[in-house]
């Protein structure tokens, strides 16, 4: 009788003890590991990620994106050498993959969920705009692009650039 006594005191020690923690995790006194916490340090990044957990479907902004006849005007400052495509393609590998792709075909792991389609930059019709316009588009960003004139300068965003059109050449084997 008293071995099943002690049995019954363990386990409600045990449901106390769980219980316990649940309440000091739900109270915020322990700290548990989250799927909502940052991921890569970057705060907007993790707001684009948790908005890719959308049980909502919703439709694809697929209008025509053009930017201004001025932005036409603008010319690239950058040559394109080895060493600016090495820098756009970091630049590129940190702002712009995630949602463009690792191939530039707009199949990034978060273009899925977003609102609009991400760019296609292999398809031979995206390099026929100037590279003001693609300068233009890039700072200025729409829907789910934010504006990356807040992120990167504006070396930064000419050199990316001709980074992006080395998608839609071919290849050089």
């Amino acid at each position: 009788m008293k071995l099943l006594m002690k049995e019954i005191k363990m386990k409600h020690l045990k449901n106390i003890v769980l219980l316990s923690a649940l309440v000091g995790v739900c109270l915020g006194f322990i700290s548990v590991k989250s799927p909502n916490q940052p991921i890569f340090g970057n705060i907007e990044k993790e707001y684009l990620l948790s908005k890719s957990f959308n049980f909502y479907p919703q439709e694809k902004d697929t209008s025509k994106w053009v930017a201004p006849a001025e932005a036409d005007n603008l010319k690239n400052p950058i040559d394109v050498n080895e060493k600016t495509l090495t820098e756009g393609s970091t630049i590129y590998k940190i702002n712009c993959r995630s949602c463009h792709g690792r191939l530039g075909d707009g199949k990034g792991v978060e273009a899925a969920d977003l609102s609009t389609l991400s760019t296609n930059f292999t398809d031979p019709s995206f390099v026929k705009q100037s590279d003001g316009s693609m300068f233009w588009k890039i700072s200025h960003g729409r829907n789910d692009m934010k504006p990356m004139n807040v992120v990167l300068s504006e070396k930064e965003i000419w050199t990316v650039i001709n980074f992006i059109k080395t998608f839609s050449q071919p290849s050089k084997e």
